[in-house]
């Protein structure tokens, strides 16, 4: 039911948005003539977009990685601050993956920092594995939530 409403109210407002960032810039490119599949043998000029066609929708990520350097690696984690829960389970989880030397966790900043062996473990790899234990430990109505907020 609430969902339903919620949908209700943003509904409007996402498609405003979709005209906005993406049917108007499109046009304006087919309009400039500068559009993807315009097949004439003209030489193409080096077009700079105009701020106004450049979307500022951009996906949200749920870790973000801050710093990375070969055996260390820093990630904002969505959700992280203030939930001291949250960072004990990450630490457990991240902590007992292969090849992990060290992991810390602040729910002060909401950022994870994991030592690790690279040779065990990929930076990629372990972002994915704190994604996913991110995951696990929210709950799924809290992460609805969070999307939710963070469309509008």
């Amino acid at each position: 039911m609430l969902i339903q409403a919620a949908l209700g109210l943003l509904g409007p407002i996402l498609l405003e948005l979709a005209v906005k960032e993406v049917a108007v810039p499109a046009a304006k490119r087919i309009v400039s003539g500068v559009a993807s599949d315009d097949r004439s043998n003209a030489p193409r000029q080096n077009v700079t977009p105009h701020p106004a066609d450049v979307p500022l929708l951009s996906p949200v990520r749920s870790v973000q990685v801050v710093s990375e350097t070969p055996g260390r690696i820093r990630v904002e984690v969505v959700g992280l601050q203030n939930r001291p829960e949250l960072v004990a389970g990450l630490t457990a989880e991240i902590g007992d993956l292969l090849g992990v030397r060290r992991v810390e966790a602040s729910a002060r900043t909401g950022r994870l920092l994991v030592c690790f062996d690279p040779a065990l473990q990929t930076a990629a790899s372990l972002v994915a594995e704190v994604d996913r234990a991110r995951g696990r430990l929210v709950p799924t109505t809290e992460r609805t939530a969070r999307r939710l907020a963070a469309v509008v």
